[in-house]
């Protein structure tokens, strides 16, 4: 408690989070400012590379859908594989969290660092993986609903009752 109350007090504490926050925004507002201008550029650059990158992307998230959107079990596996991805990452950024809370403090600056690398980068594979599944899975649901849609309307239509056998012959 006395060591809050100090960090209080102490302006050189209000400096560093101050800074820190702010250069945290900045920080963000670069990248985000940055990372679509420097992927324009890169289009720009490489048209061609860029553009056999986005339908082979395409074409993957394409193909995947066309095999689910009918099943009703596929469409259930998704959601469940999209929600299994996103909890084993929650809980690996929670293992990394308390890895590096926990790790005693090494012989030098860099230590931490060189052990928590191969932790860190998995996390960070596994949030990206998450990421696309949910993009897949969004795009998957969309086109599940839509097929839904038409086979419900088209089983409504006025000609579908043609063929009933309560229907009078004339």
């Amino acid at each position: 408690m006395d060591q809050i109350l100090n960090n209080l007090s102490d302006p050189a504490w209000w400096f560093t989070g101050t800074f820190f926050v702010l250069f945290g925004v900045l920080l963000t507002r670069l990248i985000f400012n940055w990372v679509p201008s420097a992927w324009k550029t890169f289009i720009g650059l490489k048209p061609k590379f860029a553009r056999k990158v986005y339908r082979w992307k395409e074409r993957r998230v394409l193909l995947q859908i066309k095999r689910c959107r009918q099943h009703e079990a596929t469409m259930t596996w998704l959601i469940t594989r999209y929600w299994c991805i996103a909890t084993v990452s929650l809980i690996h950024l929670g293992a990394l969290l308390a890895l590096y809370a926990f790790l005693p403090e090494p012989a030098d600056d860099i230590g931490k660092i060189k052990v928590l690398w191969p932790v860190a980068a998995a996390a960070y594979f596994f949030v990206l993986l998450t990421i696309w599944e949910k993009r897949v899975l969004g795009r998957a649901i969309k086109a599940h609903i839509s097929w839904k849609k038409r086979i419900t309307n088209h089983s409504r239509s006025p000609q579908a009752g043609l063929d009933s056998p309560n229907r009078a012959a004339p």
